[in-house]
């Protein structure tokens, strides 16, 4: 009897998931970890699902999104974008927004889906459509920021406001708000391009937070072969070519010129 590879991965997974759920010694992470190469398909996913845009390369989540199966079985992702605002996007239109990323399918855990499951999912889609669809999308990224008496959205932001809308009669908060370091380098250049500053230390939430709390990996929806990032040997580091290109033009310049010389250039870039 021949088995496909199809079926094998569906037997090791549904192995897996029984022994998460009996044996202590599997670990919520050790799953996700194996989920994270596990293909699913767009019928797989549900409402109330995370859907989670990671960057090829650097693997870091960038943005999130919340799956929506209307009355017609039609998969809609609410998700709010730069210059477009809060929008309902077909399920095509978010994975060929997205097709030069990784997208996984996240599912919030169990004490958050028992609830979730009871909502009234028209009504929710109702109130989507009156208070938050269409609304400007917040550059500023502080949480609470309103202009012209209209709040503005990012997409961890709305995501978190959503889910806790539907949460709300329980008193469950999804993602508490945490102070905002700005590690990743595409959120301050978001801020950045329209002028604002970088609000560092102030409550918000970022797509990585979903990715490591309250939420359980489904697979991936779209995943890049994994490419290799290491260097050529011969290539010269970032700092490498500077140094020769500050000793070429002043040869007389001490190693501290050199440093300080370094951290404007640092500088220049991350605000760039």
């Amino acid at each position: 009897m021949r088995i496909n590879s199809n079926c094998l991965s569906k037997l090791a997974l549904s192995i897996l998931l029984f022994l998460a759920g009996t044996a202590h010694s599997t670990s919520q992470e050790t799953l996700d970890r194996y989920l994270r190469d596990h293909s699913i398909e767009e019928q797989e996913v549900s409402t109330w699902d995370l859907m989670l845009v990671e960057d090829k390369g650097s693997k870091t989540p960038i943005h999130v999104g919340m799956a929506f199966r209307d009355s017609n079985d039609k998969l809609w992702v609410l998700e709010a974008i730069p210059y477009l605002g809060v929008q309902q996007s077909s399920f095509t239109t978010f994975t060929s927004q997205n097709r030069n990323h990784n997208i996984y399918a996240l599912r919030p855990q169990d004490t958050f889906m028992d609830i979730l499951n009871r909502y009234d999912k028209e009504f929710f889609w109702q109130y989507f459509n009156e208070h938050f669809h269409n609304r400007p999308y917040n550059f500023s990224m502080i949480y609470t920021y309103y202009h012209s008496g209209v709040q503005h959205y990012y997409c961890s932001q709305l995501v978190r406001e959503m889910y806790n809308f539907a949460l709300s009669k329980a008193e469950i908060d999804i993602m508490p708000l945490k102070k905002m370091l700005f590690h990743e380098a595409f959120a301050r250049q978001i801020v950045l391009s329209q002028g604002y500053p970088v609000p560092f230390g102030e409550p918000g939430v970022s797509p990585a937070d979903f990715a490591n709390h309250n939420f359980r990996y489904l697979g991936y929806l779209l995943k890049h072969s994994q490419e290799l990032t290491q260097a050529p040997k011969s290539k010269l580091s970032w700092e490498e070519n500077k140094r020769n290109e500050f000793f070429l033009r002043k040869p007389n310049a001490s190693e501290d010129d050199f440093e300080e010389y370094l951290e404007d250039e640092a500088m220049t870039a991350w605000a760039s």
